[in-house]
């Protein structure tokens, strides 16, 4: 565990609100720093929103109006307690390019430069984990972690997630085969303090008042990121990508300044026009998932996917796209339907865990197995409870939130395998299975 390595002794878990996505254009407009010992447990906690000087960006996102940061401190006034917070500590935040890219970028304003600061980046931490997620965006693995995640998009609410993550992590770092000191920041030793620009401090805090607008996460747009396969985030580039993508899509909504902000992620991670095109499909095949979840598609839903695709510039794909998901839950249905043997008796199941299993030479994915116990005459639960009677694992030694609180409830853990062969249908194992 780092905290035991030469150098650091703390860390600095950071978050930021931006008017934007280009760090060399756009501004921070809140900041959060929670220190935390080596062990991860948190010791202080640093907030204040920042005046841009500029237009404050999407509101509707971040929450923060513009009547506030008239009240708050320019960013060179707080510039001496973030480097007094920053010094001597790893540096953590979730896609933590993106963190550091505006610190850096403000301190560049002030004609001052960062020095090299060790970092963590729980969202590359999750992928080397190789934790059964369904995507690496931040409420996703705060729900397989058993975080919860309040007011997301204000700088504080986030931070606070991340430290929850970060103590996670380290603990399932400890046992892993996978994580090395490198990737907790241990292989470099943070910069000397006369490295450190100098700044005035203290200097003044303005908190927001408000929480930011929370997306309608009751819609199965909303639900779509939380259900994104692993391999959509093959590397570390495209993992980035998702996570500005689903803060821009946070309205539903996609600017031309926001689309232009995309384009200059993916071309800083070096993602060619066909790896985006590539994710902006997968991205609407997994929407379309999650909309015939239940089995219908409702003409809402329709215009949904519709608007989503127009959006992300692959309207030609949703015809395919949808034929494709609705074939697959066809076979998948009826490979059950024809098992007379497979009903359940009014069960109740989850699922917990990327499934690995294909049917006919196809994935079966959460949406698809869902459908296959309903029609097997299965209660599809989303969460653990006392009454549910089959967690259904991809991982047979899944410690996900969910395999946890299954243990504790004495909940009956089949993998995967199992229960296919329960229902009776016959599937073919996938890599891991």
């Amino acid at each position: 565990m780092l905290g035991t390595m030469d150098g650091a002794a703390k860390f600095a878990v950071v978050d930021v609100e931006t008017t934007g996505f280009r760090r060399n254009h756009d501004r921070i407009v809140e900041v959060a720093v929670i220190t935390a010992g080596a062990d991860g447990k948190v010791v202080e906690e640093y907030v204040t929103l920042v005046n841009p000087e500029r237009d404050i960006g999407p509101t509707h996102v971040h929450g923060i109006r513009a009547s506030r940061v008239n009240a708050a401190p320019r960013f060179a006034e707080i510039a001496g307690d973030l480097c007094a917070r920053l010094k001597g500590a790893v540096l953590v935040a979730h896609n933590a390019t993106f963190d550091v890219g505006f610190l850096r970028g403000e301190f560049s304003r002030l004609g001052s430069e960062l020095p090299a600061i060790p970092s963590v980046c729980t969202l590359k931490l999750s992928r080397l984990l190789k934790l059964p997620l369904a995507s690496r965006r931040l409420s996703a693995c705060c729900e397989h972690a058993g975080i919860e995640l309040r007011d997301p998009h204000a700088a504080l609410g986030d931070a606070r997630a991340v430290a929850g993550l970060l103590r996670y992590y380290l603990e399932l770092a400890a046992k892993s085969e996978h994580v090395t000191a490198a990737h907790l920041g241990g292989s470099e030793r943070p910069a000397p303090d006369d490295a450190w620009p100098s700044f005035a401090r203290p200097g003044p805090v303005c908190r927001r008042v408000e929480s930011p607008p929370r997306p309608a996460d009751a819609t199965y747009v909303d639900r779509l990121l939380e259900r994104l396969e692993p391999g959509s985030d093959h590397d570390e580039g495209m993992a980035a990508y998702f996570d500005v993508l689903d803060r821009a899509l946070a309205d539903r909504t996609l600017t031309p300044e926001e689309s232009d902000d995309l384009f200059e992620v993916a071309r800083d991670w070096g993602l060619r026009r066909e790896d985006v095109k590539s994710a902006h499909v997968h991205y609407l095949r997994a929407l379309t998932e999650a909309a015939y979840a239940d089995g219908v598609l409702s003409t809402d839903e329709e215009k949904d996917l519709q608007r989503v695709a127009a959006i992300l510039g692959c309207e030609g794909a949703l015809p395919s796209v949808r034929a494709e998901v609705a074939h697959a839950r066809a076979v998948a249905v009826d490979a059950v339907s024809t098992k007379p043997t497979a009903r359940s008796g009014s069960k109740t199941v989850c699922f917990t865990g990327a499934l690995t299993s294909r049917l006919r030479g196809a994935r079966i994915t959460r949406a698809s197995a869902q459908a296959m116990a309903r029609e097997a005459g299965y209660t599809v639960l989303d969460s653990v409870t006392r009454d549910l009677d089959i967690l259904v694992v991809a991982d047979a030694d899944s410690m996900s939130s969910k395999a946890k609180k299954a243990r504790a409830c004495g909940t009956r853990i089949v993998p995967e395998l199992e229960f296919w062969q329960m229902l009776g249908v016959t599937v073919e194992s996938g890599p891991g299975a």
